[in-house]
């Protein structure tokens, strides 16, 4: 390309740059713009305007016939970022490109791998499927990201299995507490108040939580524990919310098709009751 052909180039980018700028609406007809690029050839302004118009997917095909890998990752960067409004689902697209192509391209995968792994864009097994779509792409490539990501998921299998075994032992124990409170008489021994400190004296209130006050000390307010009564109203206030979430089917199949990890989307809405018949 001749420095004149250059120089017109970027006339014709600064132009389309000052003609919209972010956030705003363009001056010109976005659609003719357009057409006059491809006419032209001119990558550079198409991928300005899809970019703009939020066709990531074009922008990105413009960068895979281009044959700029370098530009291609830098886009799928910018445009696959969700916290920025971006789609996460590009990553697999460009991915599957490189899995694709008949030439070595394990800089590009494992660069790739790099973006995956440090923001969790991707299932595992998702990318070794992908991966596994290329007979040339050797096993090094992987190896190391597949090393890490199962010890990972080891880890994360044995903080599962030491959580479920401590939400265990809590059930059992609330279910025996459960019990001894219908079958059993409760024997109140406490000799402070549990609010103020001082020494307990009659009228005295008890609650089935183990806290006793001066009557005096409650006031009108001795239906509830003062002291549990908050952590209570924070339980139920976040069982009603999760409830209520529950029944938002939209909002479940949009978090499954957005996140990374489905099967935890479906865990949560499972644990929120979401799948429940009732």
């Amino acid at each position: 390309m001749t420095g004149s052909a250059t120089w017109q180039r970027e006339q014709a980018k600064e132009l389309l740059n000052r003609g919209w700028a972010a956030g705003e609406e363009p001056l010109y007809s976005a659609d003719h713009a357009l057409v006059v690029c491809r006419m032209h050839g001119f990558s550079d302004g198409l991928i300005f305007l899809y970019e703009r118009m939020r066709l990531f997917r074009e922008g990105l095909k413009v960068h895979m016939e281009s044959g700029d890998h370098g530009a291609l990752i830098d886009a799928c960067v910018r445009w696959g970022d969700i916290n920025r409004g971006g789609d996460p689902q590009l990553w697999h697209e460009v991915l599957d490109f490189f899995a694709a192509q008949p030439t070595d391209c394990a800089a590009e995968v494992q660069e790739m791998l790099s973006h995956i792994e440090r923001g969790n864009l991707l299932p595992p097994m998702v990318v070794l499927q992908t991966l596994a779509r290329n007979p040339h792409l050797k096993l090094a490539v992987v190896k190391e990201y597949m090393g890490r990501q199962l010890q990972a998921e080891s880890s994360h299998i044995e903080e599962d299995r030491r959580q479920i075994a401590k939400y265990k032992k809590e059930a059992a124990e609330a279910r025996k507490e459960a019990e001894e409170l219908t079958t059993k008489a409760k024997v109140f021994q406490n000799s402070k108040d549990a609010l103020s400190g001082g020494a307990l004296e009659l009228p005295a209130v008890h609650f089935l939580c183990g806290h006793s006050y001066n009557a005096r000390s409650l006031g009108e307010n001795d239906q509830e524990c003062p002291l549990c009564a908050p952590k209570f109203r924070q339980t139920l206030s976040i069982k009603r919310s999760l409830q209520a979430g529950a029944k938002e089917p939209d909002k479940f199949f949009t978090q499954l098709k957005q996140s990374a990890d489905g099967f935890g989307v479906v865990a949560e809405f499972f644990g929120r009751g979401m799948m429940n018949n009732e």
